[in-house]
């Protein structure tokens, strides 16, 4: 479950990212500016982890189950061909796992954005 984007970055940054996003999506699927900035607007503010997932982001668990680490660091993303999207992460004590996007989306919250990409 993803925070609201703007409560993690501020509302300037929120809408620097939301742009970024916008403009990638012009360049790289030739969508219309409109069409575009609606996906852009949707997938961030529902959260859409697929969208949101970047190396330095800190993710912190949701509930109490001992079997995940508490709080990680997003190293990078990457995609398996049998397990799909995963985020290569590092736990506070240094311990590094994969983390499918379906794990991260459930059972953390995103509590920190890195200052730059």
């Amino acid at each position: 479950m993803i925070t609201r984007i703007d409560l993690v970055v501020g509302a300037v940054r929120a809408a620097e990212l939301i742009n970024d996003y916008r403009e990638r999506l012009q360049r790289e699927d030739l969508l219309s500016d409109e069409a575009a900035l609606a996906i852009a607007c949707t997938s961030f503010s529902s959260g859409n982890v697929y969208t949101m997932t970047v190396a330095g982001q800190v993710w912190r668990r949701i509930g109490d189950d001992g079997e995940l680490p508490r709080e990680v660091v997003v190293l990078g993303t990457e995609l398996h061909c049998t397990t799909g999207w995963v985020a290569r992460c590092r736990d506070m004590v240094g311990i590094e796992v994969n983390m499918n996007f379906t794990v991260l989306d459930a059972e953390y919250d995103l509590v920190r954005w890195p200052i730059s990409e």
